[in-house]
């Protein structure tokens, strides 16, 4: 979605102009939108041609406007106290046509555009994993959540009102052709009307949004707060004063987006009185004007009035059907222009896709004179590491040791190559890491971080590495903790702190890396398996020629270690041992 959809070609699709245009996406340089991708995945996804879509619109509204003839034409004849089968025949002919009509067009363009916007979201969660770690931590997990979910949502659920609109649209523009085949008089006065609707509705659209993107903001800012409520719950039931600060910040969010809301609904609320009293006025003026300045006869005006209503419900039925739809899906629309034009720019370009190529051989890893520093902090406040000269091998264990805030978790993001190395190399088999190969890289790495995620379920795990699998957890003490259908997810909140520090290394042992790396490890375990880990887990993987680098504070097992680097205030350097 980092392009738009004002490429050329004879098939734009109707959803991807009405989205750009609610967007009010401007044109890039190339001439390109930023709803490109949307115009592809529909070009993709489409199980109904537009052509198909336009015929099955204008069919509806062609039959809707007949029924209004053939009602008139029954009509005119029970006047004179005649009566026709073949009108009825017509008529329900022509309800018949109606109803296939409008469910295939609103049927078929509610599905591809649901199934373009499922692929754009794929798109879009494809960016995001691509993103450098330093760009995806300057966004807040609120800021995923919209991008990927709420946005969706906004516009998924006005999907069927958009097209009812679209629909009713039509169904006017026939209707008020069928005035103007009965009378020009009462089509100009139709023509007023719907100046005067076009008016009041620009007139209010422009509050309505402004009030409705202020209430999303303070949402946003809602979401924030329910974020610390539930992340921090534990912290704030010790401590009333933090506790008050941040309910009642939610409480303030909550009611600057509720009164935000109310006021749009209010701008709403007006625009929707002024269009129903608009026709009200349009049906008087056919009654009370017309006869004035028309030769039309009584049974011709009385006619006229039932179509001028006929047409003025649809209009309004469309209208009430996309107002309030279209300011929630223009600013859905919005925000994920916003968000993808955001993205421009920090995705990664990777060497491969998953599975694609395996990780490159592993004999040695070096980093020489790197240093990097943090983007957050003004100049002279930016905290740096470096330069740091590292070495791993196979069949060894390396320790790093430091205090809190010495730098050595972003070392290893470094190593790692999460972060980008700002000066000095990253070696790999005594060669520098290649532009375009972190991707390969990086699979080198089996780790477990200090802020380590688990997630709902295993990845990777075949068949045949079950029993290593069942092994490993039973050793672990986590076997009875988890359900027999471990495969099929599991619940992590169920596990403590360690059980799940513990479940991660597990899943680490199991993918088999070259490179094993644990930051902090041992720090949430108790006594008997910082033991077990230091004493079994670590010489096995030095057994079995893994290279091991672990970041540790536990004095006692250094003598586990084959070598140590020692970190103070972003610099690092090798302790020989005494």
């Amino acid at each position: 979605m980092a392009e738009g959809m004002d490429a050329p070609g004879p098939m734009r699709p109707f959803a991807a102009r009405v989205l750009s245009a609610l967007a009010g996406a401007p044109k890039a340089a190339t001439g390109r939108g930023r709803f490109q991708s949307l115009r592809d995945a529909l070009d993709r996804t489409r199980t109904v041609t537009l052509r198909q879509l336009a015929l099955a619109a204008i069919l509806a509204a062609c039959c809707g406007t007949a029924v209004l003839a053939v009602i008139n034409k029954a009509a005119a004849l029970a006047s004179d106290d005649g009566y026709s089968l073949v009108y009825v025949f017509l008529f329900f002919v022509l309800i018949i046509g109606y109803n296939l009509a409008q469910k295939f067009f609103t049927k078929g363009a509610a599905h591809d555009l649901e199934m373009a916007l499922h692929d754009v979201r794929g798109v879009t969660a494809t960016r995001i994993a691509r993103l450098d770690l330093r760009h995806f931590e300057s966004f807040s997990n609120e800021r995923f959540y919209s991008a990927l979910v709420r946005y969706y949502e906004m516009i998924s659920m006005g999907i069927v009102n958009l097209l009812s609109g679209v629909q009713s649209g039509v169904l006017f523009l026939f209707s008020i052709c069928y005035v103007l085949y009965l009378s020009p008089a009462a089509f100009l006065l139709t023509l007023v009307a719907v100046g005067f609707l076009t008016y009041g509705y620009l007139m209010k659209a422009g509050e309505t949004d402004g009030a409705r993107q202020e209430a999303a903001a303070a949402e946003t800012r809602l979401m924030d707060g329910v974020h610390d409520l539930i992340q921090g719950f534990k912290e704030l039931k010790l401590d009333p004063a933090k506790r008050a600060i941040v309910v009642n910040e939610i409480k303030a969010c909550s009611a600057q987006a509720a009164e935000r809301r109310s006021h749009a609904n209010d701008v709403l609320t007006d625009l929707i009185v002024y269009i129903n009293s608009t026709f009200y006025l349009l049906s008087g003026a056919v009654v009370f004007l017309l006869p004035l300045f028309s030769k039309d006869s009584h049974e011709q005006i009385e006619r006229l009035v039932m179509v001028v209503l006929f047409a003025a419900s649809s209009l309004m039925t469309g209208v009430g059907a996309t107002v309030q739809t279209v300011a929630g899906v223009r600013l859905a629309a919005q925000g994920i222009r916003a968000f993808e034009g955001e993205l421009d720019g920090q995705v990664e370009t990777h060497d491969d896709d998953v599975g694609a190529t395996t990780p490159p051989p592993f004999l040695s890893l070096a980093l020489r004179d790197v240093h990097y520093t943090h983007a957050t902090g003004n100049s002279d406040q930016r905290f740096s590491i470096g330069p740091i000269d590292f070495d791993a091998r196979p069949g060894e264990i390396v320790f790093i040791t430091g205090g809190n805030g010495s730098g050595k978790s972003t070392a290893l993001k470094v190593m790692t190559a999460l972060y980008p190395a700002m000066g000095g190399q990253l070696l790999l088999n005594g060669a520098p890491l290649g532009t375009g190969a972190t991707e390969s890289y990086r699979r080198l790495f089996g780790t477990v971080f200090a802020e380590f995620y688990t997630f709902h379920r295993l990845f990777n795990i075949t068949a045949e590495r079950e029993p290593e699998m069942w092994r490993l957890l039973t050793q672990m003490q986590l076997a009875e903790k988890l359900p027999g259908g471990l495969m099929n997810g599991f619940n992590p909140g169920a596990l403590s702190t360690g059980q799940r520090k513990r479940l991660a290394l597990v899943i680490a042992l199991l993918e088999d890396r070259p490179i094993l790396l644990f930051d902090e490890w041992a720090a949430d375990q108790d006594p008997e398996f910082r033991a077990i880990f230091y004493r079994e887990i670590l010489p096995g993987l030095k057994a079995a020629g893994k290279a091991v680098i672990a970041v540790t504070h536990d004095d006692r097992y250094f003598d586990v270690a084959d070598r140590r680097y020692h970190m103070d205030e972003g610099k690092m350097r090798e302790v020989t041992a005494s």
